[in-house]
């Protein structure tokens, strides 16, 4: 899932693996790129968190990475349900190494 979402936030015009780069609208939606970004830095977070025993969490760094989960909900929601995009990065989600398959 993370290096999904890396992926779509690298994009930047470039190619997505397939078949997201043939079946994905471009350009990518920007509120699309921030919930991937989002995704990105919230798993890297959570792999820290998990990992690193002697890293401590400040309440502010806390409420910072909620405030991140927060608009990245904020931001999936404002796309349309309906949108190829929306939908297919959420497939691409669930399905990214089943894909080339």
């Amino acid at each position: 899932m993370k290096d999904f979402c890396q992926t779509i936030v690298n994009s930047d015009g470039k190619k997505l693996p397939v078949p997201a780069n043939d079946l994905l609208d471009r350009p990518l939606s920007p509120a699309l790129v921030d919930v991937a970004n989002a995704f990105v830095q919230l798993q890297q977070a959570r792999h820290e968190a998990d990992y690193d025993l002697s890293r401590r969490i400040a309440r502010d760094d806390a409420q910072e990475l909620l405030d991140a989960a927060d608009q990245a909900f904020h931001s999936l929601r404002s796309i349309d349900k309906k949108a190829s995009q929306r939908r297919l990065f959420l497939l691409g989600l669930m399905f990214h190494q089943r894909w080339n398959r």
